[in-house]
């Protein structure tokens, strides 16, 4: 079967965690198989299949995540090497040269941009990172992976949902938390939407950055200065 040459390959080249994978997917497709051609009224008869399938398909979604996992970790240590070299304290460049988000990306192009638009110079902004909390740059960079480029390639000013934007640390307002603007207002800002076969409409609402002026302001109240101008 295809699964097992992968898995042998996988083996010789050290790839456990892929071989194992591998292989249990091929173990899902034998019982399929065997499923099927099994005497009625048996175990493997009535279970092989669904059993095989749900293997072959929970190993199926490993693999992608392990993959993606693969993928994007081999752009990490380059960025992270660059910024330590450009100054970055490690601990810094680690945070930033973070890609797992579900893009691959980095957030670096959105912290550049809207530092940029606010009047922040690259270097100004390493000097600013480079006295922060870890943690928190780790928070400010999740945030820079929810601006997203529009179709020419330009990161918003503004956006729709600036005003339902959660302020550090994300925690929802009319429990605990505050909105970034008018933070002493804890309604909710967000719309109802009806649900199919409920009573009860859904809460809808956007609460992160997803633009340059909210992600400027967030930073500004997650570390109580002017970290993006």
């Amino acid at each position: 079967m295809i699964d097992s040459a992968y898995a042998i390959d996988a083996a010789a080249r050290g790839d456990w965690i892929a071989s194992g994978l591998y292989t249990t997917s091929a173990g899902g497709g034998v019982l399929m198989a065997a499923g099927s051609v099994a005497s009625s009224g048996g175990w493997l008869a009535t279970w092989g299949g669904p059993v095989g399938a749900g293997l072959v398909l929970a190993s199926a979604i490993g693999l992608y995540f392990y993959n993606d996992a693969k993928d994007k970790a081999r752009f990490e240590g380059p960025s992270r090497e660059f910024l330590e070299a450009a100054g970055y304290r490690p601990e810094i460049a680690a945070v930033l040269s973070d890609y797992s988000n579900n893009d691959g990306g980095s957030a670096g192009p959105a912290l550049a941009a809207t530092a940029s638009q606010f009047g922040a110079t690259p270097e100004q902004l390493m000097e600013r990172l480079n006295r922060m909390d870890a943690e928190k740059v780790r928070d400010l960079v999740d945030q820079a992976h929810t601006v997203d480029q529009d179709d020419s390639g330009r990161f918003p000013l503004t956006a729709s949902n600036d005003r339902n934007v959660w302020a550090p640390p994300g925690k929802d307002p009319e429990f605990g938390g505050s909105y970034l603007y008018d933070p002493q207002d804890h309604r909710f800002r967000g719309e109802y939407r009806a649900v199919p076969g409920s009573w009860h409409p859904a809460r809808i609402e956007d609460p992160n950055p997803r633009s340059m002026t909210a992600l400027r302001d967030y930073a500004r109240v997650l570390f109580g200065e002017a970290i993006l101008g």
